[in-house]
């Protein structure tokens, strides 16, 4: 009897150890506990093994909309990089239970939260939504829970309150730009000469930049000088 409590001990020690359980939360708990959320469509990932030793997976999306995430956050909207935890690396396989997989071209809905070295799916695969038609209405539904009440039939009427309530924004569709961050830089006045065209070669116009001069030009001066000089010889003539 005591042998088998002990073979029982160990088995339900390797299942906890190895499984992953996920108890069904509130969609406006999860939300608070994410820092935003997008919609994009799935192009493929690859494996990476972060500077801390961690083996994960980088999965890249084409984003369509987004909730709770600056601009600036998004270098590129067709390669918006997300991790989550394992992978394959140098032929060891580091299988973590319950994180997310996805199909390529697949169209999911994701809450993410910030990591220490990028953004990460939320509560491994509790953060996957997925999109559906159903009844002549789009639905929004947990990947986890697919037949949960409440998880597994949201309306977007009622997914963009929530995210207003949490976010103050709901999902917003991108403008097909490229948020690169750059450092400003003094500005300088530049003015364009144009320079006539000569045989032999194709000069265009150049830029040169604008100088602020004082006095006189030299030719105007030359010229005043003699004109002067002329009066003075005229007036001695005439005296003598």
């Amino acid at each position: 009897m005591r042998k088998f409590i002990i073979i029982l001990g160990m088995a339900i020690w390797t299942l906890s150890s190895f499984s992953t359980i996920f108890v069904p939360i509130p969609l406006e708990h999860q939300l608070k506990e994410a820092n935003g959320v997008i919609h994009g469509i799935f192009l493929g990932s690859v494996y990476k093994k972060l500077p801390n030793g961690e083996v994960v997976t980088e999965h890249t999306f084409k984003l369509i909309n987004r909730a709770g995430i600056s601009a600036g956050q998004i270098i590129n909207e067709h390669n918006f990089k997300v991790l989550s935890p394992g992978g394959t690396w140098q032929g060891l396989v580091y299988h973590v239970e319950g994180s997310p997989t996805f199909d390529k071209g697949e169209e999911v809905i994701l809450l993410l939260q910030k990591g220490k070295y990028g953004m990460e799916v939320y509560g491994l695969g509790m953060g996957k939504y997925k999109i559906k038609r159903e009844d002549r209405e789009t639905i929004i539904y947990s990947t986890i829970f697919p037949s949960h009440k409440k998880l597994g039939k949201i309306r977007v009427r009622d997914f963009n309150l929530a995210l207003k309530k949490v976010y103050g924004e709901s999902l917003q569709r991108l403008g097909g730009r490229h948020y690169v961050y750059q450092k400003e830089s003094p500005r300088r006045e530049v003015a364009t000469a144009k320079i006539e065209k000569k045989p032999g070669g194709n000069l265009g116009s150049l830029p040169i930049e604008k100088e602020e001069t004082n006095g006189t030009s030299a030719p105007l001066g030359g010229i005043l000088f003699l004109v002067l000089m002329a009066v003075g010889i005229v007036y001695f003539l005439n005296k003598r």
